[in-house]
This record gives C-alpha cells, sequence and structure tokens, in this order.
C-alpha cells in the first residue's frame, strides 16, 4: 500500500516494512528530529523556533550532513531528481549558507544561498 501523507509504498502485513514507514512517516510529515549542538549557529530565536546557518566552507561535516537530510526531504516536495544541497560537493567559490528553520527540535525548513562578490553581466547588442 501506499500512505497517503508521506507516498511511502510498503506492505502492512510485514513488520519491518511497518517500522520502517512508521519512522519515515514521522519525518515526512513532522520534520526531522533535531538536537541542540554546540555547532549551531543560531541567527535568529522566537518562541520554539531557531533559525540556523551553515555555512559550506565553515560548518562541520555533521552539520552540513544534517543540512543535506533536510534537503533531501526537501525535494520530495519538487520535481527535481536532486537535492538543492550537498554536504560532500564544492560550492566552487560561492559560499553557499544553508538556513535551517527549526521548530519543537524539528527541522521543517530550507533555504539555500550563495553569497557572491559580484554578478556578472551579459550585453546582447
Amino acid at each position: 500500500m501506499q500512505c497517503a501523507e508521506c507516498r511511502m509504498t510498503y506492505d502492512e502485513d510485514y513488520s519491518a516494512d511497518r517500522q520502517e514507514h512508521r519512522k519515515y512517516h514521522e519525518t515526512v510529515v513532522n520534520g526531522l528530529s533535531s538536537r541542540k549542538l554546540r555547532s549551531d549557529r543560531v541567527i535568529w530565536v522566537r518562541g520554539a523556533a531557531r533559525l540556523l546557518v551553515i555555512r559550506h566552507r565553515q560548518a562541520p561535516l555533521n552539520d552540513r550532513r544534517r543540512a543535506e537530510k533536510v534537503a533531501q526531504l526537501a525535494r520530495e516536495d519538487t520535481s527535481f531528481d536532486f537535492a538543492a544541497y550537498h554536504a560532500d560537493e564544492s560550492d566552487e567559490g560561492r559560499d553557499t549558507h544553508v538556513f535551517l528553520l527549526e521548530v519543537r527540535q524539528r527541522l521543517i525548513g530550507l533555504l539555500v544561498a550563495d553569497r557572491r562578490d559580484h554578478v556578472q553581466t551579459i550585453r546582447m547588442e
């Protein structure tokens, strides 16, 4: 069967499938479980919400991998076959920043932005 909410296909009669579905469903519907880390760079807080920033060049690999997991979940809501962020890829000098929205210890939002010194202008004559 396929879950209407998380779209995972699984076999209800197989306990390992049911267990895997529960785990996946919880993550897709409520966000990736998160805990506070010493390496967190918090740039905004309001109530139970925090906004974290991960600078690709400076962040530890664990932080980048956490951002990658959120990007992979976000990809499920798009028609793309790739995620917006990958922890191991070079940012090719773009100074990539990943912003993660955490609410009640669940990562539920993602924005990937590049900080650039200049934008190229092309003139068509």
